[in-house]
């Protein structure tokens, strides 16, 4: 069975009088058609997904009102539909709808409605990894950096293999001031990536604060090396400036 079959199945009415209107049926193929729209004209996507809305079309609608909202750069609107839908749709789609909530609450600048969004999700899929790096990510862009470190902790029990992980825990480690950690950490991922850019700008930051001015320059001119153009070699190429000056 489909996604579309199985939204409509969860959103079927009860028996209703036999006097009362039909909702227009909303087909599958209307439903792709709409989605595909949504990042090629999004304007129109979204004109057309809401008379389908006002239709009774369901969630279907609302899920491609959705898209061309978030295509639109109205992240809230997107956000706040997304979790709606969330509500509306069988329970073993409502994690993922809730993550794709939270993530766009996140571009919307709302990391406290994107970090209740995922816990929600968290509590019907705890198993989830990505979902506790995205509570990680909204809890250091609310400044909680030990709530940050407590999803990553649980996302290493998921995924001890992951260096992304370790490389975030370091992140907010540092900035807890909690260096020997942080460099225990930003160790740990470089033994299993030893030319990540990202871990290496972090292992810098790191260093400088640990007061390894040289260490810091040398893995940001790494960074500078491995990645040309990229924002890492911006930030790296930053960070010397800002040493040079000091």
């Amino acid at each position: 069975m489909g996604l579309l079959a199985l939204w409509l199945l969860a959103l079927l009415p009860p028996a209703a009088e036999a006097q009362a209107p039909a909702p227009r049926v909303y087909s599958e193929e209307d439903y792709l058609r709409c989605l595909d729209r949504a990042k090629r004209d999004p304007e129109g996507a979204l004109e057309f997904a809401l008379a389908r809305e006002a239709e009774g079309a369901g969630a279907p609608a609302i899920q491609c009102t959705a898209a061309a909202l978030l295509t639109l750069g109205r992240y809230a609107e997107g956000a706040a539909r997304l979790e709606l839908l969330a509500d509306t749709v069988v329970l073993a789609q409502r994690p993922a709808m809730m993550a794709e909530g939270a993530q766009a609450w996140g571009l919307a600048g709302r990391p406290d409605k994107a970090a209740a969004l995922a816990r929600r999700a968290l509590h019907l899929k705890p198993e989830d990894v990505e979902l506790w790096i995205d509570l990680a990510l909204f809890r250091a862009e609310l400044e909680d950096y030990w709530g940050a470190v407590d999803a990553l902790d649980r996302a290493l029990d998921l995924a001890p293999a992951r260096s992304d992980i370790l490389v975030y825990r370091a992140s907010a480690r540092r900035l807890l001031e909690l260096t020997d950690l942080a460099l225990d950490d930003i160790g740990r991922a470089l033994a299993m990536a030893p030319d990540d850019p990202v871990a290496l700008l972090e292992r810098g930051n790191i260093r400088r604060l640990s007061g390894d001015l040289a260490g810091a320059r040398s893995d940001w001119q790494r960074v500078q090396s491995l990645a040309p153009g990229t924002a890492e070699a911006f930030a790296a190429e930053a960070n010397i400036t800002k040493l040079e000056r000091q």
